[in-house]
């Protein structure tokens, strides 16, 4: 239940990342369209860093799902590692 809930916040933060990263780059664009009367080089600067923050957005959300990913595969590794233990315990108890 617990790597089920964590692999929805996974995907979760992916896809938010994705569609929150999209939308500041289409924002960019769409502010490109429609003040077409704003000084060039003034728009490229602002154009460059809304592009860069979108793609800090998106590789944020990235981030966080490979975070969450590697939770979930430590978490499963704990558990076989706990299982392990048991089993040399019950093995030691068996031997004496």
């Amino acid at each position: 239940m617990k790597n089920t809930l964590l692999k929805i916040i996974a995907f979760g933060f992916l896809i938010i990342g994705l569609l929150v990263g999209f939308a500041i780059i289409a924002l960019g664009v769409l502010i490109n369209l429609l003040i077409p009367e704003a000084k060039l080089g003034k728009m490229i600067f602002l154009d460059f860093f809304i592009f860069l923050f979108g793609c800090f957005v998106i590789l944020g959300g990235f981030a966080l799902f490979e975070f969450f990913q590697s939770l979930i595969v430590v978490e499963e590794e704990l558990k076989q590692i706990e299982e392990d233990v048991e089993e040399i315990k019950e093995a030691e108890e068996k031997n004496s």
